[in-house]
């Protein structure tokens, strides 16, 4: 009889312990479906971002002022694939004018740049990458003369043509004024063989959002 008692208390312990495991696992197993249906939720709601922009800019480079760029991107999400141009030339002040070296150098750009984008905010973001480049440009060579006035020397060089590739980099801070336009800050920089440049510059992003069904 005590061992029939004993088998029968460990039936209803066993019982109480089944039944105690089901309801602990039915609530996880209820949790666990309805944070799946969140996330499905969430993740439905999210738009990717898929943007075409063309920029246009204007600013200084390590060889003088003004610095012309223009550009042409595509957006998908935080990755950013560019083209960008720049033009940049050594400067002459008025007052330099009779007193200044020739030929005056001047670079321009044309290369292929991979960005990531980080946003801050829903108006500000930021974005960093690097790429290669293709530039040419006229520097200076051996000195060959001075002309002398009253005014002032003017030192004559060789004039070296020169082409490259190059090494690009560009880090970038976006206001969004609207979902057509921003305006950006950025700084630069090209490093190659003949003739390295940096620089700053602000311009004006003109955007065509879009997504694929």
């Amino acid at each position: 009889m005590r061992n029939r008692k004993k088998i029968i208390f460990h039936k209803k312990y066993f019982v109480a312990l089944f039944i105690l495991f089901y309801m602990s696992n039915t609530k996880i197993l209820y949790a666990q479906m309805d944070t799946i249906k969140t996330i499905r939720k969430d993740t439905s709601q999210i738009v990717p971002v898929e943007i075409i922009s063309g920029t246009v800019g204007i600013g200084g480079s390590s060889l003088g002022f003004p610095m012309l760029n223009a550009g042409l991107s595509f957006q998908k999400n935080q990755h950013i694939y560019s083209l960008r141009y720049i033009f940049t030339e050594e400067a002459i002040e008025a007052v330099a004018l009779y007193a200044h070296s020739e030929p005056l150098e001047k670079i321009s750009e044309f290369g292929f740049l991979y960005s990531i984008e980080k946003k801050w905010t829903h108006r500000f973001s930021g974005s960093a990458g690097g790429g290669v480049s293709y530039v040419q440009g006229i520097k200076r060579g051996e000195y060959l003369h001075t002309d002398t006035s009253i005014f002032g020397n003017v030192q004559y060089y060789e004039r070296k043509n020169f082409q490259s590739v190059g090494l690009m980099m560009d880090a970038k801070i976006s206001l969004l004024l609207s979902k057509y336009f921003n305006l950006n800050a950025n700084g630069f920089a090209d490093l190659n063989i003949y003739k390295s440049f940096f620089g700053i510059g602000l311009g004006m992003n003109f955007n065509i959002p879009f997504n694929k069904k």
